[in-house]
């Protein structure tokens, strides 16, 4: 077997061992917030949306 043909083959079974990995199934929630205070719908809203999303998992 050359060299070519056995580098060949192991990324082949590298490809297919990793790609058959199972998947985990994310579990996902709604959550509901009460925010009150708000004194304008665009500015405060903006702002919450902003922080919101670098929340992990948001």
């Amino acid at each position: 077997m050359t060299i070519k043909k056995l580098f060949f083959s192991i990324a082949i079974a590298c490809c297919i061992l990793t790609g058959c990995k199972e998947n985990k199934e994310v579990k996902k929630e709604k959550v509901s917030l009460a925010i009150s205070g708000m004194t304008c719908e665009i500015g405060c809203a903006k702002t919450i949306q902003s922080k919101l999303s670098k929340k992990e998992g948001v």
